[in-house]
């Protein structure tokens, strides 16, 4: 049976309209989502430590929308690692003992579970270059802190962060990038500092004045982070230029910070004023 080209023609435009349609109501099917590989949606993720409960919130890079992540049922949460999603998310806070893992189903997330009990507080966690979870404890300005590597239910100490190679107090701050490299910030002590950590010495890399430096995250050649308050901010560790990378108004302590994607900006970000940069010289 012949079909009339104009009727042809008039199914083949419903046809892409169809189409066109599906694409914007369910652009995911389409363009893979707005995810990196298995990690969790493109995006810049962050937790204020005085909320209660305690909440992962998420800024969408194009729109600038905030979404909650996760909430937890009840308590505070001051840090937290995606490295794990969408299986699971480990989390703690700062002034208990424990790391928390959360999985996500199909349905939602599920109960939170205790993965470990330390001796003393959890300050901070992240998953390490071999994929096991490190862990800090820290004491202020007290005495010197420890990051644990834990393998089951073993911690054994990984490195220790001397305050006199900081010179100054350290909350338990610290982090992994891509390659390996430590890093460690102060926390919510002033000045802010950034050190690189390179073959069991560490170098101070960044030092800001006017704010301080908490729940760093480094990835492709950029460092983000808190300043204990309502900014998060991001570094260029290859120029030293800071920008206000987000502000949350109503915020009182972003503890901790996690970026999806190559995030350098959110709409108009605004300079900083002048913070010192250190090229770090290695010691052979």
């Amino acid at each position: 049976m012949n079909i009339p080209e104009h009727k042809v023609a008039v199914m083949l435009w419903l046809t892409l309209l169809l189409v066109l349609f599906s694409i914007l109501l369910f652009p995911s099917s389409w363009a893979g989502s707005e995810t990196v590989s298995n990690e969790a949606p493109v995006g810049l993720y962050y937790a204020d430590g005085y909320k209660s409960p305690g909440t992962i919130h998420r800024l969408d890079p194009a729109t600038s929308l905030e979404t909650t992540f996760y909430q937890r049922p009840r308590s505070r949460l001051t840090n937290f690692t995606l490295d794990r999603f969408p299986s699971e998310l480990y989390f703690g806070y700062t002034n208990t003992r424990y790391i928390y893992k959360v999985t996500k189903t199909d349905t939602g997330w599920g109960n939170e579970e205790i993965v470990y009990t330390h001796t003393t507080y959890v300050r901070d966690l992240a998953f390490g270059p071999d994929r096991a979870l490190y862990f800090s404890e820290a004491y202020g300005a007290g005495r010197d802190g420890i990051i644990y590597r834990l393998e089951g239910n073993t911690a054994t100490p990984y490195f220790t962060v001397r305050l006199a190679e900081l010179g100054t107090g350290w909350r338990g701050d610290f982090t992994f990038d891509e390659n390996g490299i430590l890093y460690l910030t102060p926390g919510n002590f002033r000045p802010g500092r950034i050190f690189r950590v390179e073959n069991g010495q560490v170098h101070k890399i960044f030092e800001s004045p006017d704010h301080m430096i908490a729940g760093i995250f480094v990835r492709n050649g950029k460092a983000y982070y808190t300043d204990w308050g309502q900014h998060i901010y991001v570094l260029d560790l290859a120029t030293g230029q800071e920008q206000v990378l987000h502000t949350k108004h109503n915020a009182h302590w972003l503890s901790d910070v996690y970026v999806v994607g190559d995030i350098s900006v959110m709409p108009s970000p605004t300079p900083t004023p002048v913070s010192s940069f250190w090229l770090p010289i290695v010691m052979k």
